[in-house]
């Protein structure tokens, strides 16, 4: 079987991976775009943890969870650097999604949090360093959690890929199609044939839709962007704050990433222009939340774009009998990518028996 991965971020080279590692005899073509291009994987925050609001994302980002804390190899490859993470919720808290020994499951009392993690309220957020959030919020801190490299991550499965046999070619994908029983890929002006071809390009996955003809699932793309800041004080673990839109983690020894969700949709991919008011929002609800902290200076500011869909998760939807896309989620994909790719693979290669057979060792 020749099989081809369209994309090399993050999502596409984990699924490249597991595909090769799996079917070492297949040859699995991974397309890896403009090199010099900036992407979503390159500027990700990184943040991992179990917990999840949204009930159809807990399984993923626990399974993700899961499997790097399992495996040393892994979290070498990543960096895992185990700090905690702190989710504040806005919402009621009747509203959480249920987990039963780390799993989401329906029906389970809301007490039965992923591993290690437990509800608190404002006295305890206090102590993290976050103030100030409404009375009727409720937070979930895990101690089980934290943050990678995303780039790291790909970089090594990229390289642990190559070691297998697969290829990697440096090369953007100019339009895709079908024919017959194939897929057909079109670079430097020449077709290429493959049994089955994976878009996973990310925040160009609209734009090589668009020129191929093809409808796809609802893809988007939207801003991203974070401020790496110099800090005095109390640094908080890694964190979400649903009240303010606030989120953040340590970065390095004297240094704090924060950022807040951009409503900047349908952009250009690659690099963008610095939003300024981002910038003054993400200021402000640090002023807000973390008192105990002084900003500095802002040392670096990070902009691009990320792929989204409706459906909000990253997650392999069909545009044909031999066509895929594999893209998709709400700006923090990564710490959905293990679990989303040996999915994926599973699928493509017919049957859970051959994911549980590959996704759960040691690479």
């Amino acid at each position: 079987m020749r099989r081809c991965v369209i994309g090399a971020g993050l999502a596409g080279t984990l699924l490249a991976w597991r595909l090769k590692a799996a079917a070492p005899r297949d040859e699995i073509c991974l397309y890896t775009g403009d090199p010099a291009a900036a992407d979503a994987t390159a500027a990700s925050g990184g943040l991992v943890r179990a917990y999840e609001p949204d009930p159809a994302a807990a399984r993923p980002a626990a399974d993700s969870l899961a499997e790097l804390r399992a495996s040393a190899v892994l979290r070498d490859w990543a960096d895992y650097r185990e700090i905690g993470s702190v989710y504040v919720r806005a919402a009621p808290v009747e509203s959480a999604p249920p987990y039963a020994h780390g799993m989401p499951v329906e029906g389970a009392p809301l007490e039965s949090l992923p591993p290690g993690a437990e509800l608190v309220t404002g006295t305890a957020l206090a102590r993290l360093g976050i103030h100030g959030v409404p009375r009727e919020a409720i937070a979930v801190v895990e101690r089980r959690a934290g943050h990678i490299s995303p780039h790291r991550l790909r970089l090594m499965a990229l390289e642990d890929f190559r070691r297998r046999g697969g290829e990697v070619v440096a090369r953007v994908v100019e339009r895709i199609g079908e024919h017959g029983d194939h897929a057909e890929i079109v670079v430097d002006g020449r077709r290429h044939p493959f049994d089955l071809a994976v878009v996973a390009a990310g925040p160009w996955t609209p734009a090589l839709l668009s020129r191929s003809g093809l409808a796809g699932p609802g893809v988007r793309t939207k801003r991203i962007q974070y401020q790496i800041y110099e800090v005095s004080g109390r640094r908080p673990p890694p964190f979400v704050d649903e009240t303010t839109g606030l989120y953040g983690r340590p970065s390095g020894r004297h240094g704090l990433l924060l950022g807040v969700p951009s409503e900047d949709w349908d952009l250009d991919a690659g690099a963008l222009p610095v939003s300024l008011s981002a910038c003054r929002d993400t200021e402000g609800a640090a002023r807000l939340r973390l008192r105990e902290l002084r900003l500095l200076r802002r040392v670096r500011t990070t902009a691009v774009c990320d792929a989204y869909t409706d459906a909000r998760l990253l997650r392999l939807a069909p545009l044909g009998r031999c066509l895929h896309t594999f893209t998709g989620g709400s700006g923090g994909a990564a710490k959905l990518a293990l679990a989303a790719s040996g999915e994926a693979a599973g699928r493509l290669l017919a049957g859970p028996l051959t994911l549980a057979a590959t996704s759960r060792t040691e690479p």
